[in-house]
């Protein structure tokens, strides 16, 4: 029998989108450092250090601006209304990650679009992990066929970082 020649259709794919902007690193990493001096010192059981909000400093202007703008077409290159709307900040912080933190795999409710942009990466740092949104997919799914290739299998995948990339 002649197997029928089938038609692939992509409906529900995540996307990660990364840029190298290193010419905000600076801009950032100042706003950053300033914000970080009222955190709380990372110690042994909180490894990581977080400013306040960030969104509506002044010298973030211009960063903001890029980084609304790409998220904004994004949406539109993604079928999305997005005609005479605007993208915008919700929130915006800085987080210092220490020895070995890390962060847990999380959401954000209600969030279009959540980014992260690298100002300092030390030698022998991680890379990012990403994770697979999809709970339906990832505890029915079956096994990866090789987890070192990102495929519509995969689960999750690393990013290389460094200074000045957004994702």
């Amino acid at each position: 029998m002649t197997q029928p020649q089938l038609e692939a259709l992509t409906a529900f794919p995540t996307m990660i989108y990364s840029v190298e902007k290193p010419e905000f690193v600076e801009q950032v990493r100042t706003v950053s450092l300033d914000m970080l001096k009222d955190a709380q010192p990372a110690n042994a059981l909180h490894p990581v250090r977080m400013s306040g909000p960030m969104e509506m400093d002044p010298r973030l202007q211009e960063f903001a601006r890029f980084t609304a703008i790409a998220a904004g077409n994004i949406l539109t290159d993604q079928g999305y209304l997005t005609n005479g709307k605007g993208a915008y900040f919700e929130s915006m912080w800085c987080q210092e990650h220490h020895r070995s933190s890390g962060m847990d795999q999380h959401t954000h409710p209600e969030s279009l679009m959540v980014g992260f942009y690298f100002i300092d990466v030390p030698n022998g740092s991680g890379a990012a992990t990403f994770y697979d949104p999809r709970p339906g997919k990832v505890a029915t799914g079956p096994r990866e066929a090789d987890m070192a290739n990102v495929t519509y299998a995969s689960n999750a995948f690393h990013l290389a970082i460094k200074p000045g990339l957004l994702v």
